[in-house]
């Protein structure tokens, strides 16, 4: 089931379109550069280098999110930004926005970290801070129309589905697959898009229940 479109913005997504080209401008910068993977090391996750009493090497928990580790992946994150990022930040407004983004994808590198310890492989990549914003988009927007692409072994349909089915689908895929592939080296951080979605989850409750408290006391003369 790939996302193809949403419900529509009223307002112009800038946060949005900012972060999506802070990411292809960063990509651009990673394939041209004469020592990529040099690049690579010293600005991507390696928890073997984290030193959690050492504030100088925590650098890389943001600048691994604007990281990627190929074409298809980047493309792939920065399509469901697109998708499902103008309607968060509509919601939310820039400043929160951007914190949920950021903040989203620290929590799911931490959540991944203990699956790597000591490990000398890079993490990187926007795909917590990503899971995020879909967290909180499931919680505050689930009846939201979905245009998606049902493929069935190499057969694809196009049609529509709630936001509550597209993204709980999506994320019960993630669980499975770090279940199946907790004892693997490498490959897909799955415990991140965990941890990133779970804390959009948190933050859009968060959220909530401060919006209902201020309009309780507006109401309250």
């Amino acid at each position: 089931m790939i996302p193809l479109s949403d419900n529509k913005t009223y307002k112009f997504p800038i946060m949005t379109v900012i972060l999506i080209a802070i990411n292809l401008l960063v990509f651009f910068v990673q394939v041209m550069i004469v020592n990529e993977n040099e690049f690579i090391m010293k600005y991507s996750l390696v928890p073997a280098r984290l030193v959690l009493t050492d504030i100088s090497t925590w650098y890389p928990l943001i600048t691994s999110m604007f990281l990627h580790g190929g074409v298809m992946h980047i493309l792939g994150n920065m399509w469901f930004l697109w998708i499902f990022g103008d309607n968060v930040e509509e919601d939310l407004g820039v400043f929160f926005y951007l914190l949920l983004y950021l903040i989203g994808g620290i929590v799911g590198d931490l959540l991944q970290l203990p699956f790597m310890i000591n490990s000398s492989i890079p993490s990187l990549g926007a795909s917590g801070a990503i899971s995020a914003l879909l967290g909180y988009y499931l919680i505050r927007f689930p009846e939201n129309r979905v245009k998606v692409l049902w493929t069935f072994y190499y057969v694809g349909r196009v049609g529509y589905a709630n936001a509550r089915t597209v993204l709980v689908s999506w994320i019960l895929i993630q669980i499975v697959s770090s279940i199946t592939s907790v004892s693997q080296i490498g490959g897909v951080a799955w415990f991140t898009h965990i941890g990133g979605f779970g804390f959009g989850v948190i933050f859009a409750f968060v959220m909530n229940s401060i919006r209902a408290d201020t309009s309780t006391s507006c109401r309250d003369y």
